[in-house]
């Protein structure tokens, strides 16, 4: 039985041992967009996600796209909200896909937009402080910037001075 995703092709990128990564990349692009059954369907074909036309021909996406520049990249929309075609994709890692989700908060200090985690990075404020500042409606510079309330219960207190007065 074939289908095609698993015939042999001439691009070379779906040996008999398996597909290569650019391969099941491609493969797997067009299945959450177009197929209901597929598991992650509802966050990209389900809300109008679709892959263009010309990438529906793996020879295209592959000159379009090249091959990831190592394993440990995938392909990511630039645009959460478009579409699967090119000048909206990169190859990236893991960790700028994480900072490149819809489900990111992006803080706005000083004409610096920046992710919620970049921003602690940044000011040395955990995340979670920044994030329960900002719920408990901090504007931005405040909740980013401030220095711990270590009077607050919950929090850590400063060291009482412990040094002996010299008589």
């Amino acid at each position: 039985m074939s289908n095609q995703f698993t015939k042999i092709t001439k691009h070379g990128h779906s040996p008999r041992k398996g597909p290569t990564k650019v391969y099941r990349c491609w493969r797997n692009m067009i299945a959450r967009c177009n197929n209901e059954k597929a598991t992650d369907y509802h966050r990209y074909g389900g809300r109008g996600i679709s892959v263009c036309q010309r990438w529906l021909i793996f020879a295209n996406f592959l000159i379009d796209m090249g091959e990831p520049p190592s394993e440990f990249h995938s392909i990511d929309r630039i645009n959460n909200d478009g579409n699967y075609e090119p000048g909206n994709c990169r190859w990236a890692t893991e960790s700028q896909q994480k900072r490149n989700t819809s489900r990111n908060v992006i803080l706005t200090i000083d004409g610096t937009s920046l992710t919620i985690v970049d921003w602690s990075k940044f000011s040395g404020i955990k995340k979670s402080t920044i994030i329960m500042r900002l719920l408990a409606g901090w504007g931005h510079r405040k909740a980013v910037f401030d220095p711990p309330d270590f009077g607050r219960k919950g929090q850590r207190k400063p060291r009482k001075n412990t040094e002996r007065k010299m008589s």
